[in-house]
């Protein structure tokens, strides 16, 4: 879990990861249970992730806590792959109208 993250870090990266890691996993859960229904609950779920990618990004532009620069750039590229693919769902699920 803690592999690659920069020790003695000033904002303590090594908890804030743990806790926004554990986190994550239970938006997923639940954007799941949401999305399993109909209705405005899949948007609700959406958001959820989109938020939670949000956060993410923001943790790992704002505190550069692995130790390799690759690592960052993967974390990078993945968070905003997934942000756009979330983007994506949100265009297809219904909540944009048709004209």
């Amino acid at each position: 879990m803690f592999y690659g993250l920069k020790r003695n870090h000033p904002h303590n990266v090594g908890l804030i990861h743990l806790l926004c890691f554990v986190l994550r996993r239970v938006f997923f859960a639940l954007a799941i249970v949401f999305m399993a229904r109909e209705g405005a609950q899949v948007i609700f779920g959406i958001f959820l992730l989109l938020l939670s990618s949000l956060v993410m990004l923001a943790l790992l532009l704002t505190d550069a806590q692995w130790e390799e620069t690759l690592i960052v750039h993967q974390h990078t590229f993945n968070e905003i792959a997934l942000y756009i693919l979330l983007c994506t769902l949100m265009s297809f699920c219904g909540f944009i109208k048709d004209p």
